[in-house]
């Protein structure tokens, strides 16, 4: 259920592997275990995921994006309380990430507390009312309470943005409800009308077009390092 989801270390006989930690190539193992925790995470394999996200963490314990999976991997096993720590704990790394908030969202909704998903949802679209997931999950999140018509709505508002010029982008990382059938089931439709379906990380490089970009590098490195 992924809604398109660390104390520093202060003693001394810690000063070692924390330094190792912040190496590239500590950067790089970490990165790599993250990669294929989102890999176990799309096609299904929460405990798999869990692994490779707490191995991320281990080299790289401010790893926000990490954090937010670790979190994401949590709520579909239905954890969702201990998902939220984690979560706060990425929102103190990325206070402006939507898909933290949306992840939020996504394990209160899973607890049964559809009100305090739904504000989250209306939060997020406050600051990105373009934000095609967001009205995703406040459409799941209102259906879920049985507010049927308004959650129509939330939907078609995502399908509209196809009809204003634009492309419209959805993370799949950043999408999710309290039932994963009702999730690809939305994702499956937003595809059908035209929405683009990636993973956000992807989606940021390719508002860059090509490496040409004279921002690319400068956004290469948001990315890649992004959390640490």
């Amino acid at each position: 259920m992924r809604y398109a989801l660390l104390t520093m270390i202060l003693l001394s006989a810690m000063i070692a592997p924390a330094r190792a930690a912040d190496s590239t190539a500590g950067r790089d193992a970490a990165h790599q275990h993250y990669s294929q925790g989102v890999g176990l995470l799309y096609s299904g394999d929460a405990p798999g995921a869990l692994a490779e996200f707490r191995e991320a963490l281990r080299l790289r314990p401010n790893y926000a994006n990490a954090l937010n999976n670790l979190g994401a991997a949590l709520t579909e096993l239905g954890r969702g309380e201990q998902a939220l720590g984690l979560f706060e704990q990425a929102r103190g790394l990325e206070p402006n990430d939507p898909q933290v908030e949306l992840n939020a969202g996504a394990a209160y909704l899973q607890m049964g507390r559809g009100d305090e998903a739904v504000a989250i949802c209306r939060r997020v679209l406050e600051r990105r009312p373009d934000l095609a997931a967001a009205h995703l999950n406040l459409g799941i999140a209102l259906a879920d309470q049985g507010s049927l018509s308004e959650a129509e709505a939330c939907l078609q508002t995502a399908l509209e943005l196809l009809g204003s010029g634009l492309q419209v982008f959805t993370a799949a990382d950043a999408t999710g409800s309290r039932f994963e059938g009702d999730r690809q089931l939305g994702l499956q439709r937003m595809s059908a009308a035209g929405v683009q379906i990636a993973a956000a990380e992807s989606l940021a490089f390719e508002w860059c077009g090509t490496a040409e970009h004279p921002r690319f590098r400068e956004l290469s490195q948001l990315v890649r390092h992004r959390g640490y």
